[in-house]
């Protein structure tokens, strides 16, 4: 992954953002096509693939446009807009975008689930109105929407209200992360002290924001200690996959500071207390940010040293180890469960019999004990984090003929479809049945000898975002 940081400009005035307080002060200078550009050449010869533009608000950076249109003569995909949406709410900037002929996700910055908390964040009247619209607009186009949200003080009582915000649209993914010290720039502990939030004030929200939200929908939580709120450990993850990081001069200058890891940067100096070490979730917690711990001490850490719950020790310490290695891009890293051989690959590999955000599983051999082995590893994945995207499908156990394992690839290539639920795949007499779910709403798509097609159960009537989902479905069933 590669970032791009096309200025410091911007638009709204979030409390925690370096960037507006420097576009208020009038300081933040606008970056020339040139360095942005060759900046892009070097990490395309160097192999990466996919690209995030940022700002602050990248939309209104005056190369946008120009250098969204460079990213995808370079081959650069996917393209990643990391947006607050204001431009994109009021211009046609959307339909520009989609006519450059990219791999486009827009990555909206929600700064509150609701109007009144994202507004007392970004402190711009009428960022609200511009955002829904922008996304609104992406939805209708069926363009890959994800939504971001730092969270602060002035915003972590609405996360509650995700649910009902995002219902309407065709949202991909939610990601919420608690605010960054660093990333407010200079500010001291008395600036940050308004802003910051104990994390045991925000987990009841979390837990309200992911009870409002579809079963199986794509939310994760960063930073969090999960030893804080081991029940939301399924949803919280820190660091990330390697992330090239190119940022603007935190002064407001007019240049491109040396590329380095986002995640490795932002870890390097956070703190965990004794006893972290025998938690079981050490592995998987990179402590406290130091500015935390000043301001509100280190007594909510309290490392678990029992499995809480249906924690499986030895399949997660084996996927831990097997994940590194998929990450660092080999093709497929051989995985024993119960003496089966199952094939840990990278996240959307199409001949996968289960699907996760971080990896994709293949049996090597369908047959009873591997279908047994893969359902004991799917279980264990989910208690501990991994995001289904298709779950294991009856072709663990035995082979599929040659035309339902065809579609099966297109739809696993394919998924998610928007917000809707990957249920259960199941095949029968040479038909393939797949359930989808979206809260109470029921579908099911079809393959059998002759037809296909999917079809709406009970008396669900889809929503936009169903509609997303469903479009998404179709498109995959004519593309056979």
């Amino acid at each position: 992954m590669f970032e791009l940081q096309l200025g410091q400009l911007c638009n709204d005035r979030c409390v925690f953002c370096i960037s507006g307080r420097i576009t208020r002060a009038g300081e933040a200078r606008l970056l020339p096509f040139e360095p942005l550009a060759a900046r892009m050449r070097q990490a395309r010869a160097e192999g990466r693939t996919a690209l995030t533009f940022l700002g602050g608000e990248p939309t209104i950076q005056p190369h946008f446009l120009e250098l969204t249109r460079l990213a995808v003569a370079l081959g650069f995909s996917p393209i990643v807009v990391f947006t607050n949406g204001s431009k994109a709410g009021r211009t046609d900037l959307i339909e520009q975008v989609i006519e450059t002929g990219g791999r486009i996700e827009w990555r909206f910055s929600f700064q509150g689930a609701t109007e009144e908390a994202h507004e007392r964040t970004t402190e711009r009247r009428g960022s609200w109105r511009q955002l829904i619209e922008a996304v609104s607009r992406a939805s209708e186009r069926g363009q890959r929407i994800s939504v971001n949200t730092c969270v602060v003080a002035q915003n972590h009582a609405s996360l509650g209200s995700f649910g009902l915000t995002l219902a309407p649209f065709d949202v991909v993914q939610l990601h919420i992360d608690m605010i960054h010290p660093e990333d407010t720039g200079d500010l001291s502990l008395e600036e940050l002290r308004p802003m910051m939030v104990r994390y045991t004030e925000v987990a009841p929200h979390l837990r309200a924001m992911i009870a409002s939200l579809p079963a199986g929908f794509d939310v994760n939580v960063g930073n969090v200690p999960p030893c804080i709120a081991p029940d939301l450990s399924p949803w919280i993850h820190h660091g990330g996959p390697p992330t090239e990081t190119s940022q603007v001069s935190d002064f407001g200058l007019p240049v491109l500071q040396p590329s380095r890891d986002k995640y490795v940067f932002k870890e390097r100096k956070k703190l965990k207390v004794e006893g972290c070490a025998r938690c079981v979730f050490d592995g998987r917690c990179s402590g406290l940010f130091p500015e935390y711990a000043e301001i509100f001490g280190t007594g909510e850490l309290s490392p678990i040293e029992a499995e809480p719950g249906p924690f499986d020790p030895v399949v997660i310490d084996a996927v831990d180890r097997a994940l590194i290695e998929v990450q660092g891009r080999r093709e497929g890293t051989l995985l024993e469960v119960d003496g089966a051989p199952l094939v840990l690959r990278p996240p959307r590999s199409a001949d996968a019999h289960a699907g996760y955000d971080l990896a994709s599983i293949r049996v090597s051999s369908p047959s009873p004990s591997s279908a047994d082995a893969l359902a004991r590893l799917d279980a264990a994945l989910r208690v501990a984090g991994f995001r289904a995207v298709h779950p294991p499908g009856d072709d663990a156990q035995s082979p599929a003929p040659a035309r339902i394992a065809a579609a099966l690839a297109r739809w696993r290539g394919a998924a998610p479809f928007g917000p809707l639920t990957w249920e259960h795949t199941r095949i029968r007499d040479g038909a393939l049945s797949v359930g989808l779910s979206l809260g109470t709403h029921r579908f099911e798509a079809w393959v059998d000898e002759r037809t296909s097609g999917y079809r709406v159960l009970g008396e669900s009537k889809p929503s936009t975002a169903i509609a997303g989902g469903l479009r998404k479905l179709a498109s995959s069933l004519r593309a056979r």
